[in-house]
């Protein structure tokens, strides 16, 4: 199976929201999804496709050395495939490229697969932000990864 991550264009926007919906108990809006293409400047979200069809998507934001990892998510069916891999090498080296000292992001409490992932990719418990998830009122973990040859 080959996974093709790629930017995330507004003919993938209704597709991409469909998705959103399934996934997420509180889904971003399709207006949402359209702002982030609108920002390209800082706003980066890409697609993960197998078999030309989209099986993951992710939203990044960058802003001056940081990046902040905002969304990342994988059709039910397509998980166990190394899709969110895919998706956090390609993320992880754009912050690279664009200079980023650390990145970071927040997770539910409970995402246990989510966590294990970041944690491969050298992300750390950073704090808890209580009750973040307005769904649920679930507490979302803060994790950081700082860039090597970067300060910490």
């Amino acid at each position: 199976m080959k996974v093709i991550i790629r930017r995330m264009r507004f003919s993938d926007v209704e597709e991409v929201s469909t998705l959103e919906k399934e996934i997420f108990s509180n889904p971003w809006s399709k207006y949402s999804i359209m702002q982030n293409l609108f920002h390209s400047d800082v706003c980066f979200s890409f697609v993960a496709e197998v078999d030309k069809k989209i099986a993951g998507y992710a939203f990044t934001w960058i802003v001056r050395d940081e990046l902040h990892i905002g969304n990342i998510a994988v059709k039910k069916e397509m998980r166990r495939k190394k899709i969110a891999e895919s998706l956090m090498k390609k993320i992880i080296e754009k912050g690279r490229i664009y200079g980023c000292s650390y990145a970071y992001l927040e997770v539910r409490k409970s995402n246990e697969a989510a966590i294990s992932l970041y944690k491969k990719f050298g992300f750390v418990k950073n704090g808890v932000r209580k009750r973040y998830y307005p769904d649920n009122n679930e507490d979302a973990i803060i994790m950081f990864k700082y860039y090597k040859n970067k300060k910490k």
